[in-house]
C-alpha cells in the first residue's frame, strides 16, 4: 500500500504542533466562499444604524458596569464586522466605571469621542481592593479631563488616601443630569458648592448621609430629591429647604430625624418621608 501519510497531511487546514501551513496551499477561494456565506446571513443584512441600536438595548439590559463590560466583550468576540462596528460606535462607550484599569479607563474615554458619558465609581464594590488604594485618585484624576461631558455621576466615598472625594464634586459640570452621592466620611458638606455652581441640566439628585447647603444653584432647578439618612431639625426646616426648589416634583427623605407629621405639598407628585427605617410620617402621591 501506497505511503500517503505526506499527502493527507498537505490537506490539512489546521496544522499540527504548531505546523505552520504549506505555503503552495491557495487560501483565497476558501476565504472568499467563506465571506460569501457570512454576506448571506440575514444579520449581517441589517444596516449599521439599526445593528448599533440593537446592541444599545442589549447592553442599557446589564444590571450593573460589570456586566456590560461583559456584554460588550461578547458581542465583539461574534465576528470582526461587529468588533469593528462596537469599537467605532461611541455611543457604546459610554459607560465609565471604576471597575476597569487605567488602561481600559483611557480606551473608554477615546471611544466615547465627544458622547455625555456616565462616570460611576463606589468603593463598596471593591476597587480599592481590586486596584490598590490609590485607584480612587487615578480614576477621579482621569474623568476630570471630561468634566464638561459627565451626564451622571455616580460617587461612592471610602477612606481614600490625599484629597477628599467632596473636591471632585466641585469640577464644573455644565451637562450633569443626575448625581448619586454616598458619603462615609464627614457627613456635613455645607462649605462645598456642587460643581461650582455650574451644572445647569442637574435635575435628580440622590444623597446618602451627605448634609450640604440646599440653597446653592445646584438644587434650584431639581426635579427629583432623594436623601437618605439626612437629618432635619424640624418640618419647618424641611419646607424652608424645598421652598425655593421651584420645579421639584419627587422629593423621598428616609431617616430624617424629624417625628413630626409633614403637611401635604400639593406641588409634589411624589412625597415620602421617615423618621427612620420603618417610621412613616408623611406619604404623599398626586394622581
Amino acid at each position: 500500500m501506497a505511503d500517503t501519510r505526506g499527502t493527507v497531511a498537505e490537506t490539512h487546514l489546521e496544522p499540527k504542533h504548531g505546523a505552520s501551513i504549506k505555503p503552495n496551499i491557495d487560501m483565497a477561494p476558501s476565504v472568499k466562499t467563506l465571506r460569501c456565506v457570512n454576506e448571506a446571513v440575514t444579520i449581517h443584512q441589517i444596516p449599521t444604524e439599526l445593528l448599533i441600536i440593537v446592541f444599545e438595548y442589549l447592553l442599557q439590559t446589564t444590571p450593573n458596569a460589570l456586566m456590560y463590560y461583559r456584554g460588550l466583550c461578547t458581542l465583539s468576540g461574534v465576528c470582526t464586522y461587529w468588533r469593528f462596528i462596537i469599537q467605532h460606535s461611541p455611543s457604546l462607550w459610554t459607560k465609565v466605571a471604576g471597575i476597569i484599569d487605567q488602561e481600559g479607563l483611557l480606551k473608554v474615554l477615546e471611544r466615547s469621542s465627544d458622547n455625555l458619558i456616565d462616570v460611576e465609581y463606589d468603593s463598596r464594590c471593591g476597587f480599592d481592593w481590586r486596584y490598590g488604594r490609590s485607584h480612587f485618585i487615578d480614576f477621579i484624576g482621569t474623568v476630570a479631563s471630561a468634566t464638561r461631558r459627565w451626564r451622571t455621576l455616580v460617587l461612592g466615598t471610602g477612606d481614600y488616601p490625599g484629597d477628599q472625594p467632596s473636591d471632585f464634586l466641585q469640577f464644573p459640570a455644565p451637562n450633569l443630569e443626575r448625581l448619586i452621592f454616598t458619603n462615609d466620611l464627614d457627613g456635613h458638606l455645607e462649605d462645598v458648592e456642587l460643581f461650582g455652581g455650574d451644572c445647569p441640566n442637574l435635575k435628580h439628585i440622590h444623597l446618602e448621609r451627605a448634609q450640604f447647603n440646599w440653597s446653592q444653584p445646584a438644587f434650584t432647578s431639581l426635579k427629583s430629591l432623594e436623601l437618605y439618612e439626612v437629618f432635619f431639625y424640624s418640618v419647618g426646616s424641611i419646607l424652608d429647604m424645598i421652598r425655593p426648589i421651584t420645579q421639584l416634583q419627587s422629593l423621598e427623605i428616609c431617616d430624617c430625624g424629624v417625628i413630626e407629621e409633614i403637611p401635604p405639598t400639593p406641588r409634589l407628585s411624589r412625597f415620602l418621608a421617615t423618621s427612620g427605617p420603618l417610621l412613616p410620617i408623611s406619604t404623599t402621591t398626586m394622581d
